[in-house]
């Protein structure tokens, strides 16, 4: 669709050599393909702070400038969505952000999602970017946004208010420490869940026990290691399954009125979207052969 609209609207061609981001947001929209192509060309006419009010409801040059500082090799409709998002949200910010030397899709994460978390030291980092960032996120396994949410969710499970925080290298620490908790909590670890109540298959394996829990926790970034969830499982108003194909995700089935079970929640690893293949598959499952 962008090389279309930018051969039918020549003057959206200098708002993609300017900012790409705003170019992409304007193109990324709903509707008819013939009235997107009129649209486009109507707005790219207006200046560029008459475009973001457009597009988001505010004419802040601070919000121009931060959606500017997001190179063409950074430019994407979801790093352009969640600038959109906070522009709306906080039409007179932005000022935070468009110091930064530039702006990708993690800092865009970390400012919509965990902006109470993320000090403008952090964000200078994850902007900057380099190999000791790559290295310390390779070594967790983790991505940044999941990071702090992880460290988020493990801390309130101690009852520990979040820090916000002031680098990489202080996040990665607060998170081994309390990953280093979850793994001694050894009053979670004792409680027995009985059999699955829907027959396992080859790639669909039941979790058992608490232990079980805390272990798909831990490869799969999510808060399953809860008093809260191992407590529903051993009272069988639900079950939770580790799925290993076609793709690795953790689905959780619950108790229905009628007796039966139905897909409470099926998440891959960090708690994202599972692939239409792997929901196919959970679907045949549940409805059995």
């Amino acid at each position: 669709l962008m090389y279309c609209a930018l051969w039918r609207a020549p003057l959206l061609r200098s708002l993609a050599r300017d900012n790409p981001a705003l170019a992409i947001l304007l193109v990324d929209r709903q509707g008819d393909f013939r009235d997107r192509c009129r649209r486009i060309r109507r707005l790219s006419k207006l200046k560029r702070h008459d475009l973001l009010q457009a597009l988001c409801q505010t004419r802040s040059r601070a919000w121009v400038r931060v959606f500017g500082r997001v190179s063409p090799q950074e430019a994407s409709v979801h790093t352009a969505r969640e600038l959109a998002t906070l522009a709306r949200s906080h039409p007179h910010g932005g000022k935070h952000l468009w110091h930064l030397p530039r702006i990708n899709r993690a800092v865009a994460e970390l400012a919509h999602w965990c902006p109470r978390h993320v000090h403008p030291n952090l964000l200078h980092d994850v902007s900057v970017g380099g190999p000791e960032q790559d290295r310390v996120l390779a070594n967790l396994g983790f991505g940044l946004r999941s990071l702090v949410g992880d460290t988020v969710q493990l801390l309130a499970q101690q009852g520990r208010p979040a820090p916000c925080f002031r680098s990489l290298d202080e996040l990665a620490h607060v998170h081994g420490e309390a990953a280093a908790w979850l793994a001694a909590r050894g009053d979670l670890l004792d409680l027995q869940f009985g059999p699955p109540p829907v027959p396992e298959s080859a790639d669909i394996i039941g979790l058992r026990t608490s232990r079980d829990l805390v272990e798909e926790a831990q490869q799969q970034g999510n808060c399953l290691a809860s008093e809260h969830f191992a407590r529903r499982c051993q009272t069988g108003q639900l079950y939770v399954y580790r799925i290993t194909a076609p793709e690795r995700a953790t689905v959780a089935i619950g108790r229905a009125v009628d007796g039966g079970w139905f897909v409470e929640e099926a998440k891959a690893r960090f708690n994202g979207p599972i692939s239409r293949q792997t929901r196919g598959a959970v679907e045949r499952w549940l409805s059995g052969p």
